[in-house]
Parts: structure tokens; sequence; C-alpha cells
């Protein structure tokens, strides 16, 4: 599994910037490893060249978790990795 999955949103919990703790931003999310690679303060940011093949999803104004997010694709990428051996 290889490329990237693009997240975009208008309320991104980065609680060092906002009082808040949202700000629009768009993470960058390595398929091959589940991690986080880039982060960006901007909405819908026009990502650099380096991180294709990708799939981008706009959540508008959801709210995206960033540490979650990381946690949850890890996990599934172990468990696909696993279910690849069997």
């Amino acid at each position: 599994m290889s490329g990237y999955t693009v997240l975009t949103s208008r309320r991104v919990f980065l609680n060092w910037k906002d009082p808040d703790g949202l700000s629009p931003a768009t993470i960058v999310i390595s398929k091959s490893t589940g991690k986080i690679v880039y982060i960006v303060e901007e909405y819908d940011y026009d990502i650099p060249e380096q991180y294709s093949p990708r799939d981008v999803h706009d959540i508008g104004d959801k709210v995206i978790l960033p540490g979650l997010v990381e946690y949850v694709f890890s996990v599934a990428h172990d468990a696909i990795k696993a279910s690849q051996r069997t």
C-alpha cells in the first residue's frame, strides 16, 4: 500500500495556536506507515508533489483530532499487514 491520504478541515485540534484549540489545517498521512507526515495550518492547502499519489478528503467543518487520526491509521495499517501474512 503506497501513497498518502490527505484530510483537510476548517476545525483541526491544534491546541498550541488557538484559544479554543481549533484551527484550519491540512494533514497528510502515509498509507504505508499510518503516520502523519505533514501538517500545514491552512484549509484546503495545495500539498507538495512529493506526497503523491494521494486521496484527498475535505472534512469541511467537522473536527479532526490529529493524534487520534494517526492512532486509527496505524492500527488499521497493522491489521492489514497481519491479514496479508495469513
